[in-house]
């Protein structure tokens, strides 16, 4: 298991990549090591919500607040760098 130094600097990575370029959901899930379904499970919202969102059917910012709040917890994320990404 990961100590709490490689998980900061794992977060922290992350942030940053977030921060800097635009990434897309897909990148960002990927890097934290999540499938689809985990993530959406750790959110509280449908896997078809996620792969609507990476498929491009469906527009982040046009997911209700409820949904986009359980994406950015679930991801470790604010919501201003939710909406950043792709």
């Amino acid at each position: 298991m990961a100590g709490a130094n490689e998980i900061d600097r794992t977060c922290g990575a992350v942030i940053e990549l977030v921060r800097g370029d635009v990434m897309k959901l897909a990148e960002l899930r990927k890097a934290r090591g999540l499938s689809q379904r985990r993530l959406a499970a750790a959110a509280n919202i449908y896997k078809s919500t996620i792969i609507a969102i990476e498929s491009g059917t469906a527009k982040i910012e046009n997911i209700s607040l409820r949904k986009a709040k359980g994406l950015a917890d679930a991801l470790g994320i604010t919501m201003e760098d939710l909406l950043k990404l792709e």
